[in-house]
């Protein structure tokens, strides 16, 4: 058995282009390349037996909870191609992750719903076909304006701003630039009915 080492945060801080996300691949790199260099079929639970990669005797090093969780899709998909760049040999497309994948896949959090992409375009949809907008009212029949208000959506949630920080964020860009005050108006509108349903 390996053993388990203490938890221990590390926190990387630094402008754009400092290393950070190069070093959190060589991080994961390395501890894939430790897990292969352990080299035997390990005990999981004391008794069952890890499963071994086909051919080889060697446990899976991605048989454990192994997990690159990353903020965003566009983050995922930035690093898959750069690790794919380099010397691993596998395939990383679940353990390269985001929270709301790790959250459906790997929790396995029952009664708790997840609104798809289809989900989230439906509901945005049928927002907009059911209010009247000042700002955005010749915009909404415009294709690809539906794409943006659900990327809107995912940054949000993905930075868990609820609709009234949102609203109270928004406030103080109106004091700044009060010409947009409808534009601000109907974004909180938005929001706020995409969270009531």
């Amino acid at each position: 058995m390996i053993p388990k080492s203490k938890p221990n945060l590390i926190l990387l801080a630094g402008p754009a282009g400092c290393g950070k996300t190069q070093h959190s691949i060589e991080a994961f790199q390395q501890e894939i390349g430790t897990r292969y260099a352990a080299g035997q079929v390990l005990e999981r639970n004391g008794t069952e037996p890890v499963p071994a990669v086909p051919g080889t005797g060697i446990r899976d090093p991605l048989s454990d909870d192994l997990l690159l969780i990353l903020p965003t899709a566009e983050h995922r998909t930035r690093t898959m191609d750069l690790i794919l760049r380099r010397d691993l040999g596998g395939f990383f497309q679940r353990r390269i992750t985001t929270f709301d994948r790790a959250l459906r896949e790997f929790l396995k959090l029952g009664g708790i719903e997840f609104a798809t992409d289809v989900t989230r375009r439906i509901v945005l949809k049928e927002i907009l076909m059911s209010n009247e907008f000042l700002y955005f009212k010749d915009a909404v029949a415009q294709p690809g304006f539906l794409d943006l208000l659900g990327k809107m959506i995912v940054e949000l949630k993905e930075y868990l701003i609820s609709p009234q920080e949102f609203k109270r964020r928004l406030s103080s860009l109106q004091e700044r630039f009060p010409e947009f005050e409808l534009k601000y108006a109907d974004l909180e509108k938005i929001y706020e009915a995409y969270e009531t349903e």
